[in-house]
């Protein structure tokens, strides 16, 4: 399309290209540089084109004073279009999925109950799905690197979800401005769906015709090329130029050039300064009030701030409008006019030339301004942040308010901000005590060396041993996830010794998070030892006696005792876990027990823990459980549904804020892994890069998950000394750690296969006889086939044809699909060896079937070299019939047979109605059928 572009605009028309493309059609886009470089201008043109293309266009603006504001962006943008709408209207906008959003946009009661931040994060976007139905929908954000952290972490959300939406994103952001959230600004820009702009400095000749346009005459070339050296071609700077050589009455001739420079050279601050001196002492006053309350001031308050008569102030306005100091805009129910600054350099340049005691004293009249008004509690401590402590004696009732209704919303950060700063207050011990004991549970959330601080102070500062008990254990936790493992041993058997006998759930517990955390520690032997005195115990059904029953049942488990899951299964036992502490260790560590016992019980857990997270949950919990949903797929063969998950995952790790590193060794490891088995090598190899392993590899740790993933990646491409020294460290790693089960790391069989490939044949066949052994000791079909399939593989002769033979028998009936497809290939490779071509064809023709369900293309194309090996021509695979349904997409045939749109589809299984449709599409192909009603046909299970 062609763009127009005005003068206020020179240049950009490229940029205006591309937003215009965005605005008119779907996706997102992030305009990045420097202060003054005509970012907002080009957002401006970017809403105004949408809505001349019948787009809806919803606007917020990030400022530097309310950046600790909970969601205040994403207020901004949603709260003028539900305040448009009919009661029933707003009702079903914010109805079923979108219902957590309610916590944000202040229509839940009082009295609802809290939501977690992931929980609305996902009503967030609900809500804005609801909104562009129908209609398209722009959503425009200038000064992202302003916003609150909560609007950013919706942003990322909602980027990688527009897919099937009728909206487009258009964001604007100073690069490496401080103080802001780059890391999860930088998540946004580097999607693929977003293109990122970078206007240019003005040229001569763009300069020339900004300068033109003010001066309203012609000038000598060596004059516009002065000023655009002395501005460097930024826009706005620019402009300030012209109307000061305007005001100053210069010709623009060659002879003023030096006079360039000197008018160039004052700050902004100065230059605007000198305007408002001309002006009546009422502007000054009025453009003072603006700067401290803000933009989209209401004009009364402004006036009522600044000590002036409605009449005056509308007065002043219209002056400071005249030269380019304020914006007039009408609010969204057309009542109030609401002012503004043209660009947040003018009002930062007005802020810091207030006197530092006229800014207190301006925030604290703001402050009882906004009470008296019933402003919210966040609004009205957001003044608080920017004056002394002591200035305002109602300052601690406003923050502790402030900081509960932050929580409410799911801004745990915006929660910590407020609570930190009423700390500064004076307080009795007890309101401390208190508070304390409030800024450590949300740091623990954001901020996990802070929470140490706070629970700290609040363990030193009370001698009751009921409320140390609870202080204790929070503290416990968080020095764990830090990996203080001596302050948590100490904490966790100081507890134990404040505690009675009979509080049986509490001390376990308090015995849960101490063997969690010896766990993590080097010593063995203590680990064994503490394992068995723990688990002679009685159970007990308490949430504390579950916790520490998962826990020693992912012990056994790793070690490679089969009565781990029983235990796990104990653990989970009523569902009480999941219900208290989903995503918590010990319920990942009860998963992950049944995970490596192959277990649907697993699954059916995480599902529900997913689900539950959904709702209601935080974050970091959630991210747990589909991480570790994400590692059963994997286990079971399902790439798609495995690199999904752990993507998810990773990306929801990346937005809490916290120090994700051991989550992240975790993601990396596992997608390394399924990325090699789709064949997505230069992927794998990336992730991989970014998994960080140093050398040399510590002793202790959880590094023998990547250094797996490694050898595996290395192997795949070829570089079998490097693949085998990977196995050979990982297993070292297992080793210090006690990790005998190969349903876990299957080092003994990854450095077999490399060692076999190095003719070092006898070293490769102990390694795998090893493994065998410990497999057939766990007993679950996917170890225990993968090690009878590689001892096969390395012994050769009759014996390794019937291990094979052995290992295709004992998968077929189990869940891990994509071994087994390696075990009916292997099995038909070595049978064309051997001879026998027409028995080699129906193992090589199945596995490559099955293979090619998983998404397996490696495992496909050497079992398609195979069959061409014994003479065949093997068709192009095409996975067919209920078979050949990934999980996702049965689910969702499953729930449309039954009646369900895509859309209640969507909210039930917690995707997109763009993820729904193309489910439903592959559905349909896999099972001949082009209508949704023919589904029950063939799925009459459903």
């Amino acid at each position: 399309m062609v763009v127009r572009v005005s003068v206020a605009l020179v240049e950009r028309g490229t940029e205006l290209t591309v937003l215009a493309g965005i605005a008119e059609g779907r996706g997102c886009a992030m305009v990045v540089g420097p202060a003054g470089i005509g970012k907002t201008a080009l957002l401006a043109e970017a809403g105004r084109l949408a809505r001349s293309s019948g787009a809806r266009v919803l606007t917020a603006r990030g400022t530097e004073f309310e950046r600790g504001l909970g969601f205040g962006v994403v207020r901004q943008l949603f709260e003028p279009a539900l305040a448009r709408t009919e009661d029933a209207q707003r009702a079903r906008l914010l109805a079923d999925a979108a219902a957590p959003a309610t916590a944000v946009l202040g229509h839940a009661g009082d009295d609802a109950c809290e939501v977690g931040d992931f929980a609305v994060l996902h009503g967030l976007y609900w809500l804005t799905a609801n909104l562009c139905r129908g209609q398209r929908m722009v959503l425009v954000i200038d000064d992202l690197h302003w916003a609150d952290r909560g609007s950013v972490r919706f942003l990322s959300y909602l980027q990688p979800r527009l897919e099937g939406l009728q909206l487009a994103v258009v964001a604007a952001a100073r690069s490496h401005e401080p103080g802001a959230d780059q890391q999860l600004i930088d998540l946004v820009a580097v999607d693929p769906s977003c293109t990122v702009i970078r206007p240019a400095p003005l040229s001569r000749q763009g300069a020339a015709a900004m300068l033109q346009e003010v001066l309203d005459t012609a000038a000598d070339p060596r004059f516009l090329a002065a000023c655009q050296s002395a501005t460097g071609g930024n826009p706005l700077l620019l402009r300030e130029l012209a109307r000061a050589i305007a005001e100053h009455g210069i010709a623009p001739d060659a002879a003023n050039i030096a006079d360039v420079e000197r008018l160039a050279a004052p700050a902004l601050a100065t230059r605007i300064s000198s305007r408002l001196a001309r002006l009546p002492a009422e502007c000054a006053d009025l453009a003072t009030a603006v700067a401290i309350l803000g933009d989209g001031t209401p004009r009364h308050h402004a006036a009522i701030l600044a000590g002036h008569s409605g009449e005056r102030a509308a007065e002043a306005a219209g002056h400071l409008a005249d030269i380019d100091i304020l914006t007039i805009t009408d609010d969204a129910a057309g009542q109030e006019p609401l002012l503004g600054f043209v660009h947040p350099l003018v009002r930062a340049a007005i802020y810091d030339q207030t006197d530092p005691q006229q800014r207190i004293r301006g925030h604290a009249a703001a402050v009882r301004l906004l009470r008296q008004t019933g402003a919210d509690p966040e609004r009205i401590a957001s003044h608080l942040l920017r004056i002394p402590p002591s200035t305002v004696p109602e300052a601690p009732e406003i923050l502790r308010s402030a900081a509960a209704r932050a929580t409410h919303r799911g801004a745990p950060d915006a929660a910590l901000t407020y609570l930190r700063r009423c700390l500064t207050e004076p307080l009795d011990p007890k309101e401390r005590l208190d508070l304390l004991i409030a800024a450590g549970s949300e740091a623990a959330v954001v901020d996990l060396p802070a929470a140490v601080a706070y629970l700290d102070e609040a363990l030193r500062s009370t001698t009751d041993t009921g409320v140390q008990v609870g202080i204790a254990y929070r503290l416990s936790r968080v020095c764990l996830v830090l990996n203080r493992l001596n302050d948590t041993r100490r904490l966790c058997t100081q507890a134990l010794l404040w505690l009675d006998e009979d509080q049986v759930d509490l001390r376990r517990r308090f015995l849960a998070a101490l063997f969690n955390t010896e766990l993590l520690s080097p010593d063995r032997a203590t680990v064994a030892a503490l394992a068995a005195s723990l688990g002679a115990l009685e159970p007990h059904p308490s949430l504390g006696g579950r916790m520490l029953d998962c826990l020693i049942a992912l012990y056994q488990a790793l070690v490679g005792d089969p009565q781990a899951v029983p235990r796990a299964r104990r653990g989970l036992q009523d569902g009480l876990i999941l219900e208290r502490a989903n995503g918590d260790t010990a319920l990942t560590a009860a998963c992950e027990t049944l995970l490596m016992a192959d277990s649907d019980e697993a699954m059916m857990v995480l599902d529900a823990g997913v689900a539950s997270g959904y709702r209601t949950g935080r974050t970091h919990a959630l991210a747990w459980m589909i991480l570790f949903r994400g590692v059963g797929w994997l286990w079971r063969g399902q790439l798609g549904e495995a690199i999904a998950d752990l993507r998810e995952a990773d990306r929801a790790f990346r937005t809490t804020g916290e120090d994700t590193a051991l989550a992240r060794l975790f993601t990396d490891s596992y997608l390394v892994k399924a990325l090699v088995e789709r064949g997505e090598l230069a992927a794998a190899s990336a992730t991989m890069q970014g998994a960080g392993i140093p050398d040399p590899v510590p002793a202790t740790g959880l590094w023998f998950l990547p250094l797996e993933a490694k050898a595996q990646l290395l192997r795949t491409q070829g570089h079998r000394s490097a693949a085998l020294r990977a196995a050979m460290a990982c297993g070292r790693a297992c080793e210090v750690n006690s990790i005998d089960n190969p349903a876990q790391v299957a080092w003994r069989s990854e450095a077999a296969l490399c060692l076999y490939s190095v003719r070092r044949v006898e070293e490769a066949r102990r390694l795998a006889a090893e493994e065998l052994e410990l497999a057939r000791r766990w007993g679950a079909p996917r170890a225990l086939g993968r090690a009878l399939r590689v001892a096969g593989l390395v012994r050769g002769t009759d014996d390794g044809l019937s291990m094979l033979h052995e290992a295709v028998e004992l998968l077929e009936k189990s869940p891990a699909r994509l071994e087994y497809a390696k075990a009916l290939v292997d099995l038909g490779a070595a049978m064309r060896r051997a001879g026998h071509r027409a028995e080699a064809r129906r193992h090589l023709t199945d596995g490559r079937e099955l293979a090619h369900r998983c998404l397996a293309a490696p495992l496909v194309e050497h079992a398609g070299a195979e069959l061409r090996s014994t003479g065949a021509r093997p068709r192009r695979p095409h996975a067919t019939g209920p078979e050949a349904l990934t999980p996702s997409e049965r689910r969702v045939a499953e729930l449309a047979i039954h009646g369900h749109s895509n859309r209640d589809i969507a909210q039930q299984l917690f995707i997109t109605v763009k993820t729904v449709e193309v489910h439903l599409s592959n559905a349909y192909r896999k099972l001949g059928i082009t209508r949704r009603d023919q589904l029950h046909r063939h799925l009459p299970d459903a």
